[in-house]
């Protein structure tokens, strides 16, 4: 883990630093973990997307980001206000909103939850489309 997190295409990041230095770009350092601080500058509208390899950067509310950019530029963009309003035929997101993306995700596992017993992304989807007004204490009182 630390050497993905400091070692990215075999430049370690201090070398990242100078070069952004040298070349006039704007960075930021995380002291650790960066998934709330860049949270914090998408939702400020201080940055325009996000790279990382990390998805639940999403629950921080990065709306748009890029996954698997490699050295030529080419990487897979995720638009969260496209995946709520388009039709996907196996998991249709079209009326949800990041609170229900947080609940489906805490439900199916992420990086700060234990999945629940036997609950995939799917049956965790099923279960936030059916029950979306459902609290806490109604699911610990077994009403849902």
């Amino acid at each position: 883990m630390e050497k993905r997190v400091t070692d990215v295409w075999g430049v370690p990041t201090f070398m990242k630093v100078v070069i952004k230095r040298i070349s006039g770009v704007r960075y930021v350092v995380a002291p650790y973990e960066a998934d709330a601080q860049l949270g914090f500058l998408a939702r400020n509208g201080h940055v325009d997307a996000v790279i990382t390899e990390d998805s639940d950067i999403m629950l921080f509310g990065c709306t748009r980001v890029v996954f698997k950019l490699d050295r030529d530029g080419t990487g897979q963009e995720v638009d969260l206000r496209e995946v709520f309003s388009r039709r996907n035929d196996e998991l249709d997101m079209r009326g949800m909103n990041e609170d229900d993306l947080m609940t489906l995700c805490a439900l199916s596992g992420c990086d700060y939850l234990p999945s629940v017993h036997g609950m995939g992304l799917k049956k965790a989807y099923r279960m936030v489309s059916r029950h979306k007004e459902a609290t806490a204490e109604d699911l610990e009182s077994g009403q849902v």
